[in-house]
């Protein structure tokens, strides 16, 4: 024998929303995920005076965040860095993170939000010259990247001190050159030992190139020397001078 239907339950109101709901994740996901955005900026205050989503609003948060992870020694960056996950907590703290996606409406959406956000906050942390971060950082800080973290994870921090630097933030570079040139001049062996008659025009390439952008580097960095010294600056502490 059927089961009876509870008579108090409208089969026609539960098909409908189940069919909203359906339709609802029809919707591609970009265009889920661009509906939540502007809503997480509501839920945390970021607006304009109009009420409009102010996206400057989180990126202030997170020079508020940097500006209060200052380290003096290398020895304290675990415990002084600000990990990407610590970094969206501090600047999305209502947004369901990982583990928690699943409890929502559109588990999806939220997991994309969260991921789009995360992203951009990485973008903004860009260490180099230009960064929307660093380009805001007064008072001689640098903004660094590191993995030296309590997690082991990526994280940042600001510093004036020497070995910080020397660590995060000039070894990573060098680095990228000396990998950079290795390339080069593996592609240059090949092409010597393939067409022995182009061996010089290549190793020619090498030189000229890797001497071409150490001066083009080096010119900004010469001027400000320059400048300081000229303007009374503080003797400089480099080795080689």
């Amino acid at each position: 024998m059927a089961d009876e239907q509870d008579p108090s339950i409208d089969s026609d109101d539960d098909q409908g929303v189940e069919d909203q709901q359906q339709q609802e994740f029809l919707i591609p996901l970009e265009e889920r995920i661009d509906a939540l955005e502007p809503v997480a900026h509501r839920v945390h205050g970021y607006v304009t005076p109009e009420g409009y989503p102010n996206y400057e609003g989180p990126l202030d948060k997170v020079v508020e965040a940097v500006e209060k992870a200052v380290v003096k020694r290398r020895s304290d960056r675990g415990k002084i860095s600000i990990t990407r996950p610590r970094m969206m907590k501090y600047a999305w703290p209502q947004l369901p993170g990982p583990g928690e996606w699943d409890d929502q409406e559109d588990p999806d959406a939220c997991a994309g939000l969260y991921k789009r956000l995360n992203t951009r906050i990485w973008r903004w942390l860009d260490s180099n010259a230009g960064g929307a971060v660093q380009s805001r950082l007064n008072d001689g800080y640098i903004l660094v990247r590191t993995t030296s973290t309590a997690e082991k994870t990526q994280g940042v921090y600001i510093t004036k001190d020497w070995m910080c630097l020397q660590t995060d933030w000039t070894t990573p570079d060098k680095q990228g050159i000396k990998a950079a040139v290795t390339k080069m001049g593996r592609n240059a062996e090949l092409g010597a030992e393939r067409l022995p008659e182009h061996a010089k025009r290549f190793r020619r390439e090498l030189t000229t190139g890797v001497k071409t952008a150490l001066e083009a580097g080096i010119v900004g960095v010469n001027s400000q020397i320059e400048s300081a010294e000229n303007n009374g600056g503080p003797p400089s502490d480099d080795e080689d001078e």
